[in-house]
């Protein structure tokens, strides 16, 4: 958490002085503690807690981190890696908005080719047509591929940046349809962001690691990204 709060500090170009970080004890303690659980399980495991309403983050844990040589002096809080399905929330909240869908839309969960992609479901399986709904609980992979080609890739990529999703260092197109099961690579704090956006009913906040962040962005109204 220090080492992100420290490029917050640099972000706000205020060189000296004292800085007041959004850290809460306790939650950093319970998330500290979930963290070592997964750990000794020999899991990778990271925790990022957002307090919604104003975006501050109060707990930021992972395993080993910036003073752990076995686990690569990585802090995988705010490390880029593969979103998989997590962004599937956020393809169907801007389906939605764009009226392309609604949640008791039937889609087809079957097997179907797109110019020599051929995507597949976790589970190999396929269940014909399912609602957007189910298709969303159940995390089916076909049915957002189908989604996402309604929506267009570059238009899912400009949500997805809007979001707070910055490490898609490439241009939307070039993601494809894949984007639909999560080929980019986020943060988790990107991913907490970005969720935290959902909670607000649409309106984004960035998360902040530092009190005079939060007291700016009160200065501010969110961005409405997505309607209620």
């Amino acid at each position: 958490f220090c080492d992100w709060a420290m490029r917050r500090v640099e972000r706000l170009g205020t060189p000296g002085g004292d800085f007041r970080t959004t850290l809460d004890a306790d939650v950093q303690a319970h998330a500290k503690r979930a963290v070592a659980n997964a750990s000794a399980k020999g899991l990778s495991a990271a925790a990022v807690v957002l307090r919604v309403a104003s975006g501050e983050v109060v707990a930021m844990a992972c395993s080993g981190g910036a003073f752990s040589s076995e686990a690569g002096q990585v802090n995988v809080a705010i490390a880029p890696r593969p979103a998989g399905s997590t962004l599937k929330t956020f393809l169907t909240a801007v389906a939605m908005d764009r009226g392309l869908v609604t949640p008791d839309e039937l889609l087809s969960d079957v097997p179907r080719a797109y110019q020599g992609y051929n995507p597949q479901n976790f589970d190999a399986t396929h269940r014909g047509l399912v609602t957007v709904a189910d298709a969303l609980v159940l995390s089916l992979n076909l049915p957002f591929v189908q989604m996402l080609q309604r929506v267009g890739v570059s238009n899912f990529g400009t949500m997805l940046r809007s979001l707070g999703c910055r490490n898609m260092d490439a241009p939307d197109e070039s993601f494809g349809l894949v984007m639909a099961i999560g080929n980019v690579h986020v943060s988790l704090l990107e991913v907490v962001g970005a969720y935290g956006c959902i909670a607000r009913g649409g309106v984004m906040r960035e998360p902040c690691a530092l009190v005079k962040e939060v007291e700016q962005q009160k200065m501010m109204e969110g961005v409405r990204l997505l309607s209620e």
